[in-house]
């Protein structure tokens, strides 16, 4: 599907039939609050509520919220009916929890929307990066991740695009602060998912618009690449592109600890200190913040200090990957497991296969489905046959 710009979708809109006689039944509201269409298009259904004056700002209405179009605009509004459908059915499975049922129709909707923008774009793109990260699929979660932040960008007030609601934990998902997705860390694992990230197209798609977004997606390729032990890559585009924004320079930092350069990863490991102990937070220090906030510093510090010649260091560096299993387990399982990986091979590295193992042991214990959990780079460490922990 060509990607159309915020302006084009307006126009689209506005190209289509006239409102006079229009009326769209919104799903969830009564029928006595019908509201009157003022345009139809691919994003969705822009109303204005009856009795709302001419004046009033109109509203962008997703076509998952959208029950039927009636009058001069319902046959405009027939191509859309499928995917209304779709979208509400996707949603509401997910709202629900029925993750196996709402997962292929959001696929399918994604192929259609990953460029959109607008609620429509932005349900679809949120159900995708929930169910893929519902199923590990870390990796390929990036995709509906920038999509969701570059279909929620708005061009007016009018553009307004909901989070998916029912009994999902709207702060489990995203942090509002910097866009970023506590379960979405820029620190990966040099196996095959990551190599499909590193080299997938569909960067190119990011390399223009939204400077948040395109600083995003530049930071989230080097983190893939450098995993795979690629060429290094410097932060300072992203960092040009849109340094002021919290989010950007976040990842920036966790990018800019493993760098070739052994100053920049001094510096940046300061940084990372800084916002694990509360001077980046603020006046913001709900728990649940800081905690997955801290995770991210520990797993990037402990990750950076792996890169160091200095054994003490490497050591140190374990240490702080440790930390986030040890503590932050149960909020971010998929950290952990990557912390477990990259702390166990390098005690196999430097020549301590029983601690190696000792730390697969607990990998594959506590987090079996995880990818990290067979991860290849493990293979050459021995392991008990007797199902107890190495001594």
């Amino acid at each position: 599907m060509r990607r159309l710009s915020r302006a084009s979708a307006l126009s689209l809109m506005l190209a289509l039939c006239p409102a006079v006689g229009a009326q769209v039944e919104i799903r969830g509201e009564p029928a006595a609050r019908r509201a009157v269409v003022e345009q139809v298009g691919v994003e969705g259904v822009l109303i204005r509520p009856e009795g709302m004056s001419a004046a009033g700002v109109p509203v962008l209405a997703g076509w998952d919220r959208v029950r039927s179009v009636s009058g001069a605009m319902s046959t405009a509004a027939v191509p859309f009916l499928p995917i209304a459908d779709a979208a509400f059915r996707a949603r509401t499975r997910l709202e629900r929890g029925d993750i196996p049922a709402a997962a292929p129709l959001f696929e399918q909707l994604y192929l259609a929307y990953q460029a959109g923008k607008g609620p429509t774009a932005a349900v679809v793109a949120e159900g995708t990066l929930r169910c893929r990260l519902s199923k590990g699929e870390t990796a390929e979660a990036v995709w509906p991740w920038l999509s969701w932040i570059d279909a929620r960008k708005p061009a007016a007030d009018e553009l307004r695009a909901d989070w998916i609601g029912g009994t999902l934990d709207r702060a489990a998902l995203a942090d509002d602060g910097t866009d970023l997705v506590p379960a979405l860390a820029p620190i990966f694992l040099p196996d095959e998912r990551t190599a499909a990230l590193r080299d997938d197209p569909r960067w190119s798609r990011f390399e223009s618009g939204d400077r948040v977004v395109t600083a995003l997606a530049m930071l989230y390729q080097a983190a893939a690449t450098e995993a795979m032990k690629g060429s290094p890559v410097s932060v300072a585009p992203a960092i040009r592109a849109a340094g002021e924004h919290a989010g950007v320079r976040f990842v920036a930092e966790i990018v800019k600890a493993v760098s070739a350069d052994a100053g920049e990863r001094r510096e940046a490991r300061v940084l990372l200190t800084e916002r694990m102990n509360g001077v980046w937070l603020g006046a913001d220090v709900r728990p649940a913040r800081a905690a997955w906030i801290e995770a991210w510093c520990r797993a990037g510090i402990g990750r950076s200090l792996l890169k160091e010649p200095d054994i003490d260091d490497r050591r140190r560096g374990v240490i702080e990957l440790l930390h986030v299993p040890a503590r932050f387990g149960d909020i971010q399982p998929r950290l952990a497991a990557v912390a477990l990986a990259l702390a166990a091979e390098e005690m196999h590295l430097s020549g301590d296969d029983t601690a190696a193992a000792s730390i697969v042991f607990e990998l594959r214990g506590r987090f079996p489905r995880d990818p990290a959990a067979g991860w290849e780079g493990l293979a050459a460490i021995p392991q008990p046959t007797e199902g107890r922990p190495p001594r």
